[in-house]
């Protein structure tokens, strides 16, 4: 009996990241993130009962030194908003105006996608696009389709390898972790999917029930390499492994939290 593909696998060094990336996610979510991690980041004594710990649980104090810190790093570069140069594009001005069509102008996106590269010492920018049934170009336009950018977490990675194509380092394969919330009147469904993008093609895969992955119908893609730009902020030890520049600040605040 073979084992049934799991998209869900992180590659190697993704795997290898996640620990780091999970530790910074705890810190920046802050003190009740913290505080539910119980004794991963504040050890218990050997001779305190549970209720004494509880009570030095919910009374330690937290400062977010690592979110100051990364606040002041990331104002720096976006004190005057980003504006795009070159031929009068529409499509590039709407991409100005609203960069991942929630509303964000480029400034707000890119502010967000610097900020998360500086805290994991990795970010992503997926170029999507909208539905574009239309025969033309300008049957496209006329219905509103165009591209739109879409940010990436470095712990929604599961995995990405790299080829060279025409000379320039391509990605050639990438998974990437999503979460979909549909309504139904006042009940709302979570659903866990993986996207898998590869040249020519972008695939769904949705968890099930039964915690089994089930494969949607490829969407063909017309280029030759996967359309997402990694952006590396970190000392850059592999395809995807790197070392958050700020992670040492991190281990200091939760020193600091235990000393508390």
């Amino acid at each position: 009996m073979t084992d049934k593909p799991d998209p869900s696998k992180r590659s190697s060094e993704c795997a290898a990241m996640l620990p780091q990336w999970e530790v910074i996610g705890d810190i920046l979510a802050g003190a009740p993130s913290i505080r539910a991690r119980g004794e991963r980041y504040l050890p218990k004594y050997p001779a305190e009962g549970p209720d004494e710990y509880r009570q030095r649980l919910n009374v330690t104090p937290w400062r977010p030194e690592f979110a100051d810190a990364l606040a002041g790093l990331v104002a720096k570069p976006f004190a005057k908003d980003i504006s795009i140069s070159g031929d009068d594009d529409e499509r590039l001005s709407a991409i100005g105006e609203d960069a991942d069509l929630g509303g964000n102008s480029l400034t707000l996106f890119a502010r967000r996608v610097f900020a998360s590269g500086i805290a994991n010492g990795l970010a992503a920018v997926l170029v999507d696009h909208t539905p574009a049934n239309g025969p033309t170009q300008r049957d496209e336009r006329l219905a509103g389709a165009r591209p739109y950018l879409v940010h990436v977490d470095a712990k929604n990675i599961i995995a990405a390898y790299f080829e060279k194509i025409g000379g320039v380092m391509r990605c050639v394969h990438a998974r990437l972790a999503e979460t979909v919330i549909t309504r139904n009147g006042f009940v709302e469904t979570v659903t866990e999917q993986i996207r898998v993008l590869e040249p020519g093609s972008s695939q769904l895969w949705v968890k099930s029930t039964n915690g089994e992955w089930i494969p949607q119908e490829p969407t063909p893609v017309s280029l030759p390499y996967v359309p997402i730009v990694f952006l590396f902020f970190g000392e850059r030890k592999g395809q995807m492994l790197t070392r958050p520049p700020l992670y040492d600040l991190a281990e200091a605040q939760l020193e600091l939290y235990r000393a508390l």
